[in-house]
């Protein structure tokens, strides 16, 4: 039997792990609490582990997480899809440094991670799972919440690296710290460049010629942090700058070529002045202009997408009894697009107000948390949701469990499309429980989670009727298992996601969501001086469009590093077996592929 053989393949991976010598403290509830006291199922990846990884993009770094699929159009800024537990791209939202990434120019709205780079990057908290209470619309699937380099010490780092496919990059940033005036005063600046030639986005054995569609991007990043007594201001700015090429989904396309740009900024006031007020204030801001051109059998094309939205919230976070947390908050957002073409052929704006409350309690052993969410839409209605969870500790054990409701607002292209406009789209709705077991020591993490995902409204585009409806309902169901374990100088990971989807108005499974994926790596590092990893990725079978299915792969990869007092030198040996694979159909992975980088860090 399919599900006999799945625990066979997951308790053989219990074995493997990643270390927790120090308790692991995640702010996924906003609060900071050790992971086993946290409702949530949440998984942190810290700078250490980016840099261990040997990984040069988010997106594959990504791959390697229990609970998520990102199929990619090909590599090197090309179009990828973060799911997870099995949930729609659109259904993931992703925050960075609070921001959201959320690509409101596109179809559906999802985050286009493929452009962001690891160098810049501090850490990853994802929370899988219904969110919708704390981050309102999108966090059906769970949230990313990405964390940029903070300026926490003097000092001054750059990397260069080249690898396959004549792919070059460098970063450089500088950090400092000192006090002016009784004032604390920290500051980062950040610039990551790379230009790779890539490879054929389209399957080149498909096609008689095929040319290499390559990313020529630059990413550039500041931060400020001034800080006196119980006062905070943090201000920060993100500029991304990209130009890629693309194929189409049935033939390559030499003439295609993409530009995309965005400029984010956050500024957050906080004052942390006793326990019962700890006040922040956010103001988030975000602009994105993506254009298109290229030439098909209609002739040549030009499009233009803007698009742009501001964000303000206030919120006070409260410790009203002993061994409780209270948050509440209220939220604003405006959002437009325009797309200067024939599709969106004015802008189109909306608007959107929020509040929320969430209480977390602990009882010696027994912890629990409550919350409650309400939205108004300018287009879209109103919408209240809710989640409970409960915890209980027992010994190096944590029993948890949780239900939440969730929902996601049409786009705007969904809504105004001139296909048809359709602003009465409801909006789409979850509902999502989960139960997990947690064995913690000092050494040794295992969990395992079983979850399902109800979806009603789903909105899809109609080809007969030729515009966006509400329709169908779908149900995720699955089983996430994940182990970590430190022996002497040895690091082990190991992980199994079983996903099942149906459409339930068809009984068919939804597309590019695997049954089965396993995860596993290891690291051996010596006094800090040399470092050996490598990693092992499995993912099952696919269904994909037009009742194709896509086969199975299993990829192998291996990380070398030497360090000394300010340098490390890193070679990352990736697809070692050189398979063939796509992750979405006619668009082939790297076939095997090298990176060697020299980087530097000093005061």
């Amino acid at each position: 039997m399919a599900t006999r053989g799945s625990f066979v393949i997951l308790f053989s991976f219990l074995s493997l792990s990643y270390p927790q010598a120090k308790p692991i403290i995640v702010t996924g509830d906003q609060f900071e609490r050790p992971y086993r006291e946290s409702t949530s199922s949440i998984e942190l990846i810290t700078r250490e582990q980016i840099e261990q990884s040997g990984l040069d993009s988010v997106v594959d770094l990504l791959k390697q997480s229990v609970g998520l699929s990102v199929p990619t159009n090909g590599p090197f800024g090309k179009a990828s899809s973060v799911q997870i537990r099995g949930a729609d791209a659109r259904h993931t939202l992703v925050l960075i440094d609070g921001v959201r990434a959320t690509d409101i120019t596109s179809i559906s709205g999802g985050a286009r991670l493929e452009f962001l780079s690891l160098d810049q990057v501090e850490s990853i908290e994802i929370l899988r799972g219904s969110q919708s209470v704390l981050y309102g619309s999108e966090a059906i699937g769970g949230v990313l919440k990405i964390q940029t380099r903070r300026p926490e010490k003097k000092s001054s780092s750059a990397r260069m690296a080249y690898g396959s496919y004549d792919n070059k990059q460098g970063s450089f940033s500088s950090r400092n710290k000192l006090k002016v005036m009784g004032l604390e005063v920290s500051y980062l600046l950040g610039a990551s460049l790379q230009k790779v030639d890539g490879i054929s986005a389209f399957d080149a054995k498909k096609s008689i010629s095929a040319d290499e569609d390559g990313l020529d991007q630059a990413d550039l990043v500041g931060k400020l942090i001034l800080k006196k007594g119980k006062h905070e201001l943090i201000a920060g700015v993100q500029s991304i700058d990209s130009d890629y090429e693309y194929d189409d989904a049935t033939a390559d396309n030499p003439t295609n070529e993409g530009e995309y740009e965005s400029l984010q900024f956050f500024s957050r006031y906080s004052l942390s002045q006793s326990d019962y007020l700890n006040f922040e204030v956010t103001f988030t801001s975000k602009s994105v202009n993506r254009r298109l051109y290229g030439e098909n059998s209609f002739g040549r094309f030009s499009f233009l997408y803007q698009g742009k939205f501001r964000r303000v919230e206030a919120k006070n976070r409260m410790k009203l009894v002993t061994g409780g947390d209270s948050i509440i908050g209220v939220e604003y957002e405006r959002e437009s697009v325009e797309a200067l073409d024939s599709i969106l052929s004015q802008e189109r704006i909306r608007e959107r107000l929020a509040s929320y409350i969430n209480h977390y309690q602990k009882w010696g052993k027994l912890f629990g948390e409550v919350g409650v969410r309400g939205e108004r839409f300018q287009f879209g209605g109103e919408k209240l949701v809710y989640k409970s969870a409960f915890g209980y500790l027992w010994g190096d054990f944590t029993f948890k469990g949780s239900y939440a409701t969730g929902f996601k607002a049409p786009s705007l292209y969904q809504s105004f499309n001139t296909f048809s406009p359709s602003q009465e789209l409801d909006l789409e709705e979850s509902r999502s429980s989960e139960l997990s077991i947690l064995f913690q020591t000092q050494k040794t993490l295992v969990e395992l989670t079983g979850f399902e995902i109800r979806y009603e409204s789903f909105i899809d585009f109609d080809s007969p009727l030729n515009r966006y409806i509400n329709r169908g309902d779908f149900v995720l169901r699955g089983l996430e298992a994940s182990a970590e374990y430190q022996k002497n100088h040895w690091l082990f990971k190991g992980a199994y996601t079983l996903t099942r989807s149906k459409d339930r108005s068809t009984g068919e499974s939804l597309i590019r969501r695997p049954k089965h994926k396993i995860d596993g790596s290891f690291v051996y590092n010596y006094q800090s001086l040399y470092s050996v990893g490598g990693q092992f990725n499995f993912v099952g079978k696919r269904q994909e469009i037009n009742n194709q299915e896509l086969p199975s792969y299993m990829t192998m990869g291996i990380v070398l590093m030497r360090s000394w007092k300010m340098l490390k030198i890193r070679l990352s040996l990736n697809n070692l077996l050189n398979k063939e694979y796509e992750e979405v159909l006619n668009f082939p992975a790297r076939g095997r592929n090298y990176l060697v980088s020299l980087s530097g860090e000093w005061e």
